[in-house]
């Protein structure tokens, strides 16, 4: 096992293997594990905030669902991935910090998955706004694997590639019928005569932890949302457009493909009110986990 003094002074990256902690340069899982030969496995990404996981009890919600969809069964599931957690965050230390947690499918036939965290330095963003570029291949809503966090992912970092080679921040995924599905790496919202638009799960969003705090407290503050599924013209039309994502909170969009687009004065207020709220809300939780989180 690596040492505390190694892994601090290997600060890049910090490896949990099946409760074992390694330098990352020391990670490893079997070749003939599922999740390396059929990307068969869950997946999350936490940001860490002042060394403490944001929003963590959603994250591990929502990675709970897709492992149990993928066959990945454990007892005290969450329990066991919360203790991991506060024991690989030990050595976070105070700086911007992503968490990612993988639960792979394991080797035929015993099937005895691998549970993975890995705490990594968190990039700076190199844009404070959004250009987003519009996939020209389709994705099939309801096919396993879309609108889920599994590592066959694919269609969506494929996506984000092909969307920075085109000098674009984010790319959006349309699905077979022509609508609105999802942001290669972010959630999408619009916002269209004081209401916030999103795509539905159906269409093939995915359940964006972002997105569902967005979503309570534009309800809580009394702007309208609506689950509904959006062509790229109304897209282009929008009052404003905005992303959301776990690692870059929100951003507000400025250009569609080579289209430039903006915010209405009335819609910048909005986005400027629930980004701050949004703000507030992450602050609450860092501060509960911080008193709660290691007791939890």
């Amino acid at each position: 096992m690596a040492s505390v003094a190694t892994l601090k002074s290997k600060r890049r990256t910090v490896v949990s293997i099946d409760g074992r902690l390694v330098a990352g340069g020391q990670a490893r899982i079997g070749i003939d594990d599922w999740g390396f030969r059929y990307g068969w496995g869950a997946f999350e990404t936490i940001r860490v905030s002042g060394g403490q996981p944001v929003f963590l009890e959603r994250h591990l919600e929502r990675f709970g669902r897709t492992a149990r969809a993928l066959l990945l069964t454990g007892e005290d599931e969450a329990k066991w991935w919360r203790r991991s957690t506060v024991t690989v965050l030990s050595h976070a230390g105070r700086g911007e910090r992503v968490l990612n947690l993988y639960w792979t499918r394991g080797e035929a036939p015993l099937f005895h998955g691998r549970r993975i965290l890995c705490l990594r330095p968190l990039s700076a963003p190199s844009h404070a706004e959004a250009r987003i570029w519009i996939a020209p291949w389709r994705i099939g809503a309801g096919v396993p694997g879309i609108g889920a966090k599994t590592l066959a992912y694919l269609p969506y970092t494929f996506s984000s590639i092909c969307a920075a080679e085109a000098d674009c921040t984010d790319a959006i995924l349309l699905n077979s019928r022509g609508k609105v599905a999802d942001g290669s790496s972010a959630s999408v919202f619009l916002i269209a005569e004081g209401r916030l638009l999103t795509p539905p799960l159906t269409d093939g969003a995915l359940p964006g932890i972002t997105r569902g705090v967005v979503m309570e407290l534009a309800s809580q503050s009394g702007i309208p949302v609506r689950q509904i599924s959006l062509t790229q013209k109304r897209l282009e039309s929008a009052d404003g457009i905005f992303l959301t994502s776990s690692l870059r909170g929100l951003r507000a969009v400025t250009r569609v493909n080579e289209q430039k687009v903006s915010m209405s004065a009335d819609a910048r207020r909005i986005f400027l009110r629930i980004k701050r709220a949004y703000a507030a809300e992450v602050a609450r939780d860092v501060a509960l986990f911080r008193n709660q989180g290691a007791t939890a």
